[in-house]
């Protein structure tokens, strides 16, 4: 998980979370984020990490949760 380190403090630091025991939460059901924040969030990672996500990525279930999110920014910085 170290090679996530990056991608995960991202997300963290976006939704203001000091402390998380669980990587694999789904952040709209721990309500962190809402549909219109959402869309702001996903805006603010593709410049961070100057990348684009596509409908694919939307309907991967890993999507949904911090740790799936920050998997997802790392292979597509890699590409």
């Amino acid at each position: 998980m170290k090679n996530l380190e990056k991608e995960i403090n991202f997300i963290l630091k976006y939704f203001k979370i000091k402390k998380i025991k669980n990587l694999n939460v789904d952040y709209f059901i721990k309500e962190y984020v809402d549909s219109l924040g959402f869309i702001k969030f996903i805006v603010s990672i593709e410049k961070a990490f100057k990348i684009k996500f596509n409908q694919k990525h939307f309907m991967d279930r890993k999507y949904r949760t911090i740790k799936g999110l920050a998997q997802i920014i790392f292979n597509e910085k890699k590409k």
